[in-house]
């Protein structure tokens, strides 16, 4: 009888035991979706507390990019982290205007055949469309570079803090790519930030915002003709719920490679499940 009741004691206490392991890990992952939804993760405390604002393309005074056509980031990505250097530029990213790029003793400030989106350290970098990668490599120049191509466009992403997929990986728009970094020969302060810049297949270098899903219709056209035009770049951001129909043919395709702030806790995760898998 009295071993009976040790061993009764004994089983109610592991059973105790394990239910205060239950609750505790309970507690605490509940306290850290609750801090995750309150901003405490250390990426979206860094981009609630960026000033360069959100849906902005920045320009700077003397910035040479001339566009015929008006860039709207605030249909479509109000919550984009935002443009700081404009496809095109002169000039450095804002707020670094000014500054002055020196290599070998000799100031060169030339032409920008892309766009930089200021995001984190360490924040996602989304494929803009479905391709093939056919690059991912360090170059001391540009830094971790990845390169998706298909058959209308070739899509480049520079200064890249990690490099998340393969050559001959088949990615679809929303996939994960790598995370924001300053790799590379970055002279203007090692401000973290996204190169983001397009290709026509077997072609130079093409400013990227008439490609946008959303964008109207003709400015492709208007883009290579320089005809002035009252019509729209509208800057596009991939949704995780969201539909995205091309129409055969059609050369807007890309959605934005940064998630929007909105998102930005989804995507957050879904790094840290796919680096887990690594």
């Amino acid at each position: 009888m009295f071993e009976r009741d040790i061993s009764r004691r004994a089983a109610f206490l592991s059973l105790a035991i394990m239910l205060v392991h239950v609750f505790a890990a309970c507690y605490l992952l509940g306290s850290a979706s609750l801090a995750f939804a309150a901003g405490e993760h250390p990426i979206m405390e860094a981009i609630q507390k960026s000033n360069r604002g959100f849906g902005v393309l920045h320009r700077c005074d003397g910035d040479a990019t001339s566009y015929k056509f008006t860039v709207d980031m605030q249909e479509y990505a109000k919550d984009a982290l935002a443009i700081v250097s404009g496809y095109g530029s002169q000039k450095l990213p804002a707020p670094d205007c000014g500054k002055r790029n020196l290599r070998d003793g000799v100031i060169r400030i030339g032409g920008h055949w892309g766009i930089d989106i200021w995001a984190p350290k360490g924040t996602p970098v989304i494929s803009a469309h479905d391709g093939e990668v056919s690059i991912s490599e360090f170059s001391s120049q540009v830094g971790n570079r990845i390169k998706i191509k298909s058959e209308l466009f070739w899509v480049i992403y520079w200064r890249l803090d990690k490099r998340l997929v393969s050559v001959g990986d088949k990615v679809r728009r929303g996939d994960i790519i790598g995370t924001v970094g300053a790799t590379g020969s970055v002279d203007y302060g090692r401000n973290p930030h996204l190169h983001f810049q397009t290709h026509e297949a077997w072609a130079a270098e093409s400013n990227p915002h008439p490609y946008w899903i959303k964008s109207d219709p003709n400015l492709v056209l208007a883009a290579a003709f320089g005809d002035e035009t009252k019509e729209k770049a509208r800057v596009t951001l991939f949704r995780p719920d969201g539909v995205y129909n091309i129409a055969d043919g059609d050369h807007r395709v890309l959605t934005y490679p940064i998630p929007g702030l909105k998102d930005m806790p989804h995507f957050l995760k879904k790094l840290e499940e796919l680096e887990r898998k690594r």
